[in-house]
């Protein structure tokens, strides 16, 4: 997640989707909070909302739920 993390910000969308697609596949915790951090800021694009949306939504755990509740 650590090495992920910093590629949902990077300047190509391309990399920031792939990230979180990675981050989702990865179904832990740390993931959904580090989508959720994406999600949550006012500068990420639609496309990329829209992914981080499905990423948080195969993690499937509590946690991930309650993010998708809030956003």
């Amino acid at each position: 997640v650590s090495q992920l993390k910093p590629l949902l910000w990077d300047f190509k969308l391309d990399v920031c989707l792939a990230a979180a697609i990675a981050l989702g596949r990865m179904g832990t915790d740390k993931a959904a909070e580090a989508l959720f951090q994406v999600l949550q800021s006012p500068y990420t694009p639609i496309p990329l909302q829209l992914e981080t949306v499905r990423a948080i939504s195969w993690i499937e755990t509590p946690e991930a739920i309650a993010y998708l509740q809030q956003a």
